[in-house]
């Protein structure tokens, strides 16, 4: 008598990992630093825009690097419409020392006039930073229906690069708001043009009779895990089969920031 082998849900993943990244700058120091919170707000007009990130962690010592030499502020919840993406490159002039050597206890920057990309005020010191930015020049209207995760946060002050991860413990998350605490300090700083990639295999069940071993089940389980994972840029399949096609395309616009 032949034997029966059920067919049960697979998801196996395979592959998860940055792709792609420019290279560095030889010179460069990467500090990833823990986030205690980050505020995103817009609420329909640009004036009402608002940036609060505090990062907290014994990484952010001295020797400080002198922001007068040249420095950035990049915040990346991804490229999609509607997305967070700020680059923004700070006002040599509005920096200044806390007191004595900034090198030792830090730096303020309070540019004068019209401040770049809305950034208003940060404050580098021993163990924390903060960042604030608001008003219609920063450039985040949060326009859609979910921000992207994690919401990657880098201070480049010079060869220094701090960098945060805002992913996890989400508080809120929708259009026009997005706000987070408690980020551990990421593995690695990433890169603002580093490509996710994932290879999963979906079994196709063509043993299993005309239903294909509960199709519907894994691929509702394939787009739970895509969500669970921040939606990777780039999603390869294996054991996949013609028929399932419909099923995956009618899922694509529904489940992620953007649609794939």
């Amino acid at each position: 008598m032949a034997s029966h082998i059920p067919c049960s849900v697979l998801l196996l993943p395979v592959l998860l990992l940055p792709l792609g990244s420019l290279p560095r700058t030889a010179a460069a120091t990467d500090v990833p630093v823990a986030g205690r919170n980050i505020v995103l707000k817009a609420a329909g007009k640009a004036k009402t825009r608002k940036l609060v990130v505090v990062l907290e962690d014994g990484a952010i010592a001295a020797p400080f690097p002198d922001p007068t030499l040249g420095a950035r502020l990049i915040v990346s919840g991804g490229a999609a419409t509607g997305q967070c993406y700020a680059e923004i490159d700070l006002d040599p002039a509005g920096w200044q020392p806390r007191g004595g050597s900034g090198a030792v206890t830090g730096w303020k920057y309070r540019p004068s006039g019209t401040p770049p990309g809305g950034v208003r005020k940060i404050v580098v010191r021993p163990g924390r930073i903060t960042i604030r930015a608001r008003g219609g020049d920063w450039p985040c209207d949060l326009g859609a229906d979910l921000e992207r995760t994690p919401v990657a946060v880098r201070l480049v002050v010079d060869d220094v690069r701090y960098c945060a991860a805002f992913g996890g413990a989400i508080k809120r998350n929708q259009a026009g708001r997005f706000l987070a605490k408690n980020a551990a300090a990421p593995s690695v700083c990433a890169e603002k043009d580093d490509v996710t990639a994932v290879n999963l295999n979906l079994l196709h069940g063509i043993f299993c009779g005309h239903q294909g071993c509960r199709q519907s089940d894994r691929i509702d389980l394939l787009f739970d895990w895509l969500e669970l994972s921040s939606c990777p840029d780039v999603v390869t399949l294996q054991e996949i089969t013609s028929p399932m096609g419909p099923a995956v395309q009618a899922r694509l616009a529904t489940h992620c920031p953007f649609i794939y």
